[in-house]
């Protein structure tokens, strides 16, 4: 399975993509805080239906591919728009990994290659940008990892 996960990566530019998005946005001492609301009016704004987890102030939507789940986590404090993928079939974990992680599996100098290892929102318009572009990296990994799962 890692092995498929690492081939959609590098099908989607994962890393690259990412690394980007954290070095155009990586205002540390300006992140802004954000409400439920400002986050999820974007979210909306992308045609994404999430389910809001109020305990943890995260967005979670579930992708179910052939027999397992990928799960997208969106969580956001003090500007940092943090994302993660829990990816597990049944009870066993596949990957449960940060962006940073997943973009590791690709580019092991990922770390090199950014100051801070998420986008930092100042403002709307940046939580804006960071959301479209990290909903659309999502849509990407999974739409390929669709069709990587088609074939078996």
């Amino acid at each position: 399975m890692k092995n498929k996960i690492v081939y959609v990566l590098n099908k989607i530019d994962f890393a690259n993509r990412y690394i980007t998005l954290c070095n155009n946005f990586l205002d540390f001492n300006n992140g802004m805080n954000f409400t439920k609301h400002d986050v999820l009016d974007v979210i909306i704004d992308n045609n994404v239906d999430m389910k809001f987890i109020s305990k943890e102030k995260l967005f979670i939507k579930d992708y179910f591919i052939k027999g397992f789940t990928a799960r997208l986590i969106i969580g956001y404090k003090n500007g940092f728009i943090d994302c993660m993928y829990w990816i597990f079939k049944n009870e066993v974990t596949i990957l449960n990994e940060s962006f940073r992680g997943v973009s590791l599996l690709q580019d092991t100098e990922f770390n090199d290659k950014v100051l801070f290892r998420f986008p930092i929102a100042t403002n709307i318009d940046d939580l804006q940008q960071i959301l479209k572009e990290l909903l659309s990296l999502n849509n990407d990994f999974i739409s390929e990892l669709n069709i990587e799962y088609l074939d078996e």
